[in-house]
């Protein structure tokens, strides 16, 4: 795995394994920073680095603690991510990424969007090393350089979008760039302004109640069920339960748990962002035809999203039907980029990016970037974890098989990573491997369909083409098939 490095609003460093190594010692991360911060200027002097962190020693003291230094964070990240020599030093971009160089790379370029999304909070939030009084002045400098250009590049696309008319997105953009504006009056006159602007408009446009409960009409009323409350958020959390199963019986009872909540609860975004994301998974990885579900599906979001408009889940979601069903990719990428500025700890923004924007455009950069991300930001989600192993497999195999043990660690049961081993070992050529983990997979669903599909693939992969026109024959004989299954037979087809 190429490490990665999350230096602003938080520390996060991948791999997980070198995060102890790297965030328990201040001067680490320290060193890091200033190195990654300085990476344009190339090679900088020991005895420069040395005289910041630690003022105090005398020159030999100094530099005899910036190597062992050096030495710790090379053995707790497993390769050399700081390059040396015996008079320099240099943060190896080439080998590790760095949220403090893309930053500065994306001002230095005027990528507003990028800007945005990089920037989560204060470099090194919260650090204080003591005794380093030049680093801490440093550092207090480069916080508030970053902030004012944080700050600039969300005005600018808060004026982009007034032109544009998208006011939800000037009225998100306006708050973010109050919030980093600080104290600066001036700055918070003309964003109050932009602010009220918004607001009058998204009120002028706001749907009545009224139109509210039309939209809820596709949705059966509730059923009352045995032993549950009736309760709309114990409906949300069961619905929630089923979802990320994704076996087609537990994404059906995800709608109908959904639906429940929503014909108790009819203004609740939560409900209506559930329902759209149950229709869109049956439309996927189900049997149900995407030309019934997913205007439904489209339907149940934009209700959510009006109810709602700071949803990052509605526009994530939204977005993905947006690619499949309205199939306008541009309004998919801008609300992936909406939610991501909005919500910068949430995961499912970038899962969506990468899923549906970056893997299906053959982007390896893009869908590996948007994978660490997400990663990121849910380590301890095994289906999160399983989902990007799937689709990262098909740009850096190690990788996903990381990612996909990772997940099987949290959760043994999880399907999708189950599937993504039985991928990358069918890509290494470990066909035995590759169909003993895809059989299981098949088991484990009751012999789905979409399972047994793909299962002929690896058949067909590993040589056994008997059995392999064996599943195309069952696919052939199918009157209905979800585009997953869908496309394994076209693959066996081929």
């Amino acid at each position: 795995m190429r490490p990665s490095l999350s230096f602003l609003g938080g520390v996060h460093v991948l791999p997980a394994s070198a995060a102890n190594e790297v965030t328990t010692a201040p001067k680490r991360l320290a060193l890091l920073a200033w190195l990654a911060a300085h990476v344009d200027r190339g090679p900088v002097q020991r005895g420069e680095v040395a005289a910041v962190l630690w003022p105090e020693r005398t020159e030999r003291q100094a530099r005899s603690a910036l190597r062992q230094i050096v030495y710790e964070i090379r053995r707790g990240v497993g390769v050399p991510i700081i390059t040396s020599t015996l008079t320099t030093v240099q943060f190896a971009a080439d080998i590790a990424d760095c949220d403090v160089i893309a930053f500065d790379r994306a001002v230095a370029q005027g990528d507003d969007h990028e800007v945005a999304r990089l920037y989560r909070g204060d470099l090194l939030q919260g650090l204080i090393v003591p005794g380093s009084n030049d680093f801490m002045d440093w550092l207090e400098r480069a916080r508030s350089r970053q902030r004012r250009a944080a700050h600039a590049s969300v005005v600018r696309l808060a004026h982009t979008a007034v032109r544009r008319g998208e006011w939800q997105a000037v009225l998100e953009w306006a708050r973010r760039a109050e919030r980093l504006a600080g104290e600066e009056p001036s700055a918070s006159d003309d964003l109050s302004s932009l602010i009220a602007q918004a607001e009058r408009a998204l009120r002028a446009a706001a749907p009545s109640m009224d139109a509210v409960r039309a939209t809820s009409a596709f949705v059966r009323p509730a059923v009352t069920r045995a032993g549950h409350d009736g309760d709309a958020e114990v409906a949300i959390a069961r619905g929630l339960h089923h979802l990320w199963r994704f076996t087609p019986v537990d994404l059906a009872r995800a709608q109908a748990s959904f639906e429940e909540a929503v014909a108790l609860a009819p203004t609740s975004a939560a409900a209506y962002a559930g329902l759209g994301k149950a229709l869109l998974l049956r439309a996927v990885y189900a049997d149900a035809e995407a030309a019934t579900v997913l205007p439904d599906a489209a339907r149940a979001l934009d209700t959510a999203m009006a109810l709602d408009p700071n949803s990052t889940t509605s526009d994530a979601v939204r977005a993905i039907v947006a690619v499949l069903w309205d199939r306008d990719v541009a309004w998919a990428e801008a609300l992936i980029a909406r939610a991501q500025a909005l919500s910068p700890s949430d995961h499912e923004p970038w899962l969506a990016e990468l899923l549906y924007l970056r893997a299906p455009q053959g982007d390896a950069d893009g869908a590996l970037r948007a994978a660490r991300e997400c990663v990121a930001r849910a380590p301890v989600s095994a289906s999160a974890l399983a989902t990007v192993s799937l689709v990262v497999g098909f740009f850096d195999a190690a990788r996903a098989d990381a990612y996909a043990r990772e997940a099987l660690d949290l959760d043994p049961t999880m399907l999708t990573a189950h599937w993504a081993l039985a991928s990358t070992a069918s890509w290494a050529g470990q066909h035995d491997d590759a169909l003993a983990r895809s059989d299981l997979v098949v088991r484990l669903t009751g012999g789905h369909i979409n399972y047994r599909a793909a299962h002929g693939v690896f058949l067909a992969v590993a040589g056994r083409r008997m059995e392999a026109r064996a599943a195309y024959d069952m696919l052939a004989a199918q009157p209905t098939l979800s585009p997953t299954a869908r496309y394994y037979r076209a693959v066996l087809c081929a």
